[in-house]
Order: C-alpha cells, then structure tokens, then sequence
C-alpha cells in the first residue's frame, strides 16, 4: 500500500538475478484478493493483466482580493472545482479492452494551499486524480488533462460572468471580469521560470550568460538536475549532457530542505508552487501534470508463444476448477484494483514515458522509476487470489470455503501448467 516500496526496491535485484543466474522468467504470478463484481456474484476470478495507474494533478492559481472586493479577484477554489466537475467520473476517460470498461478518474483530493484563516480570496489551490488506465500514455493522458482544465477555466469563467451580471443589476454599477483562461504543462513552467531565473542570476553576478556542466554529475545523480527532472533511466543521454543552472540548483536545495515524513505527493506540490512563486507571469492560470506514483499496465497481448501458452494454461485451469470443485472460474484481461505486477516489465519505449518525467515535479529525486529494469524483465503476469467483497470497507472480508477448500489446490495446478511453458 505505500507506492509500491517493496516491489520497486526489488526489480532491479530481479534483473540481477536473472542476468547473474542466467535466468529466463516464465510468468509472475501474484495472489491479490479479487472481489465479486456485482451483489450475488459466486465466480472466481483469474486476471491475464493488471491495470495501471498515473495520478494527475491541476495546481490552479486566481487573483487575490479581499471579500468584500470579490469580483476583483478569482478563487482558485472555483477553477479546482470546475475540474471537478469535469474529470470527475468522466465516461469519456474510461479504457476499455474487449467487454471490459474500467473505472473513470476520481479526485483523491482538493484543497486550497493556505495554511491559516483569512478573509482574501484563496489565490491557489490543487486537486489531484486517480487515474486507470490500459490504452493511454501519459503523453495522450497530458493532452486530455489540457483539455480539461481549458474546459473548467471556461466553465469557471462562464460562472463568474453570469454572477457579475446578476449582481451588477442588483446595483447601479456593471462589474465586469477581465481574466481571460490559461492552461500550461509543468514542464513548460519549469522551462519558462528556468529562463526568466538563470538570466536574472548572471545579470545579478555580472557575468555573460553560459552553462556548464554540473561538477561531478553523472546519470547515478539525477538530483544534480532536479530543475530539469531527468531520471537515469529514461534520459542518461540528456543527464550526461546536461547543464547545471541557479535554477536547477535553486530546486535541488528547496527539495533538500523539505521534511523527510512529508508526503511525497505534497513534496511535487510544494515544488510546483516553489517554480512558480518565480513566474514572471502572474495572470490566473491551471497548471497540468503529474504525481506519484506510477504504475504501468501490464497486458497479455498474446502475441508470443510464452503470452499464449499462459491461456491456456489458465483455460485448462478453469475446466479443472468447474470439473473438479463445481466453481467457475472467469478470465479478466486486467486485475483492477492495482498491484504489484506492473513493476515486472513495461509496454512501450523509453520516450513513452517522457511526458512522465518531465512533468511529475521532483522526478529522480521525490520519485523515480526503474524503467531500465523494467524492460529487461519484460515478465508476463498472472493474478490468481482468493475470493472476498467490500475491499477498503470496514465489512471487508475473505470466503473461507474457496479459500480454504479449492483455492490453493487450483492454484498449485496452475503452477504446475505455467512451469511446463518453455
């Protein structure tokens, strides 16, 4: 439950492993409770998958004004809201693979980013989402995050205009509102405030603008970089080259001095609104990106003979499991409630996952990913769990009877198929 830390920590002593021992991984299985469906549902479930995960985050950012001069102002409570709105449940975002329709994003949360009362309108808030996903990049992903928030600025805007309309007939005076929607990628922030901040720092020292590269970094230091947010895995190249700057090393000491218990996600936030706080352009504006953590999806495209072989093995199971103990077994494409597996290998290229890194504030340094790792292991996957209901309720609970009684016989058998795949 905490991002994976276990799993994560291991890939790269799997990949160890399977290069020091001369090993060939046939198939991770794992063995994940799976919850019923549907009110009455008796099936078992086996899942061929197990569904990713990305989390983004719209940092919105009004105008202050004191209360009583509301219509001079913007609360970015408003703008949160209007994504809210708009992405929360959104049928438009869900995946689909074959029948199967997985769940819409949903806001984890939304707040304001003050910590004490006061009468000015908030001036910044966040909200942040959970997102499934087993079609999608976080390319794509980004695009349709843009879209949202142009769409909340708008339907934010819309709200004020018709409010101001309303109460400049209550009185004898119009009020009129004069923000106009913006919408930016945390990686075009970064870019624009490393600009603005690496010039004001050579005009300040009097010295000709120039960059060097960073004393003594290498791609096993991605935190010398930290403004740029490179990871080691996906751009060694870039971190090889890179340069260091005031800015870069402006961040890297912000991320230094943040408590070490503070949550990761509110770690990339304070960040975010630390560049920020060095924008030169102080119109309202909503700002897309990304959290921690990422979890890649992981899909039985059957497209190798390994992949096919893993079907029927789990095809076999399930005539086993209806012949033998009068149970049926159903088949799922992804396991939906997040899992492990999606840290035993990765469907894509080390440039599918660059709109990642360059927009999850603090990558390398707050969060990384073995993506390296990853794509040596390439490992098919297989849930197998015992049957419960009610996951993360306070109800929540496991059916003795299959788990005790035909569970784990089916799951030695499967183990025994999946070792006869070559």
């Amino acid at each position: 439950e905490n991002q994976s830390a276990g799993m994560l920590s291991a890939v790269e002593h799997l990949v160890r492993i399977q290069e020091d021992e001369d090993l060939d991984f046939v198939v991770c299985v794992n063995t994940e409770g799976e919850t019923q469906k549907y009110a009455g549902d008796t099936n078992r479930y086996v899942s061929l998958g197990t569904i990713g995960k990305m989390m983004p985050v719209f940092y919105c950012v009004g105008r202050e004004s004191h209360v009583g001069s509301h219509y001079e102002g913007l609360n970015a409570n408003l703008l949160a809201s209007a994504v809210n709105m708009v992405l929360e449940g959104s049928p438009e975002w869900a995946d689909k693979v074959g029948s199967e329709v997985y769940p819409p994003p949903t806001a984890l949360k939304h707040r304001d980013l003050r910590d004490v009362y006061s009468v000015t309108l908030p001036a910044r808030a966040v909200t942040y989402f959970n997102y499934l996903f087993v079609n999608k990049t976080p390319g794509v992903a980004l695009e349709m995050m843009k879209t949202v928030a142009r769409e909340a600025f708008d339907m934010a805007l819309e709200r004020m205009r018709y409010s101001a309309e309303r109460f400049s007939a209550k009185g004898d005076s119009v009020v009129e509102i004069r923000w106009q929607p913006k919408v930016i990628t945390y990686n075009e922030l970064v870019e624009s405030v490393r600009e603005s901040f690496d010039s004001a720092s050579q005009d300040a020292a009097g010295l000709p603008m120039s960059s060097t590269t960073t004393k003594g970094a290498s791609t096993q230091d991605p935190a010398a970089h930290l403004g740029r947010d490179v990871s080691p895995d996906l751009t060694a190249s870039q971190a090889s080259t890179a340069t260091s700057s005031a800015f870069d090393l402006h961040i890297r000491a912000f991320v230094d001095g943040l408590p070490s218990d503070m949550d990761d996600r509110d770690k990339s936030i304070s960040i975010m609104g630390e560049v920020l706080r060095h924008y030169e352009d102080k119109e309202p504006v909503i700002i897309v990106g990304f959290l921690p953590p990422f979890y890649p999806h992981r899909t039985n495209l059957r497209e190798s003979s390994r992949e096919l072989g893993i079907v029927r093995a789990v095809e076999e199971l399930a005539d086993q499991a209806k012949d033998s103990y009068g149970e049926t077994l159903k088949v799922n494409e992804h396991f939906v409630a997040i899992s492990d597996l999606s840290y035993v290998g990765f469907h894509g290229t080390r440039e599918d996952i660059l709109p990642l890194t360059e927009n999850t504030p603090g990558w390398g340094r707050v969060y990384n990913l073995p993506v390296e790792a990853l794509l040596k292991l390439n490992t098919p996957v297989l849930n197998i769990g015992p049957s419960g209901r009610d996951a993360h309720n306070f109800t929540e609970r496991l059916h003795l009877p299959y788990y005790l009684g035909a569970y784990p016989k089916l799951l030695e058998s499967l183990i025994e198929r999946l070792s006869l795949i070559p």
